[in-house]
C-alpha cells in the first residue's frame, strides 16, 4: 500500500510539471500543477486541447493599453509640452526621452517633470 502511494505522488510529480509546462507553452498564467497531480492523463489531455492565446501588441499604444495617454514626441520639436492630469493617472511617456513612466511617478529618470520643468 505504501508503495502504490510513493509511486502515485511521483508520477502525480511528474504530470503536474508537464502539464504546467504545457499550459505555459500556450500563454496562459495559471498554475495547473495541482491539476496535473491529481488528474494526470486527463489534465494533460485538457491542456493539450486548449487552444494557445495570441498576444497582440498594437505598436500604436503604450503600456498601459490607451493610446489617450500617449504624448506625442516630435524628434524635430524640442519643445516642452504639458502632460493632461488624465494621462499621469494612466501612465505617461517622457516627451524627452521617450521612457515610460507609471501614472503614479511625476518625474521622468531624465529630469523631466510632468509639469513641464526640468
Amino acid at each position: 500500500m505504501i508503495w502504490f502511494l510513493i509511486l502515485k505522488c511521483i508520477s502525480g510529480c511528474i504530470f503536474g510539471r508537464i502539464v504546467n509546462r504545457v499550459i505555459e507553452n500556450k500563454g496562459y498564467t495559471q498554475d495547473w500543477f495541482w491539476w496535473g497531480f491529481f488528474f494526470e492523463l486527463y489534465a494533460l489531455i485538457v491542456a493539450c486541447l486548449l487552444p494557445k492565446k495570441v498576444i497582440h501588441i498594437n505598436e500604436d499604444e503604450n503600456y498601459f493599453g490607451s493610446d489617450e495617454s500617449v504624448v506625442a514626441h516630435n524628434a524635430s520639436d524640442d519643445s516642452k509640452k504639458m502632460i493632461a492630469v488624465s494621462e499621469v493617472s494612466k501612465g505617461w511617456t517622457c516627451p524627452l526621452c521617450g521612457e515610460m513612466n507609471a501614472g503614479y511617478t511625476g518625474t521622468c529618470g531624465c529630469g523631466y517633470n510632468t509639469s513641464g520643468n526640468i
